[in-house]
């Protein structure tokens, strides 16, 4: 929803993802309520300029015991497992600055999360930063993006001693193949991810696991970045 033409406004109402598969199902209407504001902070047409930056808040109420998993980039491969229960609250914010550079366009985003849970006094922060820059744009010859990403988690709660910390770096590029209308992509990325912290909690005997994933997408929607 526009309030201004710099200013959109996102709201919601639901359940709370999981409730109903579940052992003991829950069946509460406005269970979770959530918000966002998006907010163009700056906008030039003529240099093709745009920074765009993001709050946001979610309330969910009566999570049952469960457990907030630390896992891989790519193959979503469990790393640690913290118990959370009680009422989560959880804040974020984020930007999007994208700009030409040298006749290029470079995107850079960011976010961060904070997550509290009511039961064990349970926190979860993560966020990223990512650059990414258009070295093709051609239709005959396709689109050519590399980017690079780095995310980080950390977790605690009263139940663990040490803090579970993973981080993750990632690199790769995304190139939309020539006479799909960018319909259709070629994605490679690289990840290296670590974890540390209590050994009880944690899943996997490794500490670093490398991921390479090669990937073809294809949608109904075209893959445009800037």
């Amino acid at each position: 929803m526009a309030l201004t033409p710099q200013i959109y406004v996102a709201l919601g109402v639901q359940d709370g993802r999981g409730t109903f598969n579940s052992d003991r199902p829950k069946y509460d209407v406005g269970n979770s309520k959530s918000g966002k504001i998006y907010w163009a902070a700056f906008a030039d047409d003529q240099s093709q300029s745009k920074l765009v930056i993001g709050l946001g808040a979610d309330m969910t109420r009566k999570l049952l015991d469960d457990s907030y998993i630390f896992a891989t980039s790519q193959r979503g491969t469990a790393l640690a497992a913290m118990p959370v229960a009680g009422d989560r609250s959880t804040f974020e914010s984020d930007l999007s600055y994208k700009s030409p550079v040298l006749r290029h366009p470079l995107l850079a985003e960011a976010e961060l999360l904070h997550s509290s849970f009511s039961e064990h006094s349970g926190r979860v922060v993560g966020g990223y930063a990512q650059l990414q820059v258009g070295l093709l744009e051609a239709g005959a010859i396709g689109d050519l993006d590399p980017f690079i990403r780095f995310d980080f988690v950390n977790g605690g709660s009263s139940v663990v001693a040490k803090e579970i910390q993973q981080t993750c770096t990632r690199v790769g590029l995304n190139y939309n193949l020539p006479y799909f209308g960018q319909l259709a992509s070629l994605h490679l990325e690289y990840a290296a991810n670590e974890i540390d912290g209590d050994k009880s909690f944690l899943t996997s005997e490794r500490r670093t696991i490398e991921e390479f994933t090669v990937m073809l997408r294809t949608s109904l929607v075209r893959y445009s970045r800037y």
